[in-house]
């Protein structure tokens, strides 16, 4: 029973960290991914490929923010 209770305890821990370095992630993405409005007909379906804007944009963030 001690065993479960401390794996549970671990678990939660584990979950708690991980969603915090999450939000930090995002955080620091928002302006990034604001800058994608350009790709938006793309993701959609409603273009068949990605506006030049588009990719300029992600290449950018790529070199700006890889974790983004």
């Amino acid at each position: 029973m001690v065993v479960i209770r401390i794996i549970l305890a671990t678990w939660a821990v584990m979950a708690t960290t991980k969603a915090t370095i999450m939000e930090g992630d995002e955080n620091g993405c928002a302006d990034q991914h604001a800058n994608l409005a350009s790709c938006i007909p793309f993701v959609s379906g409603t273009a068949k490929k990605p506006a030049p804007q588009c990719c300029q944009d992600i290449q950018k963030m790529k070199a700006n923010k890889p974790k983004c």
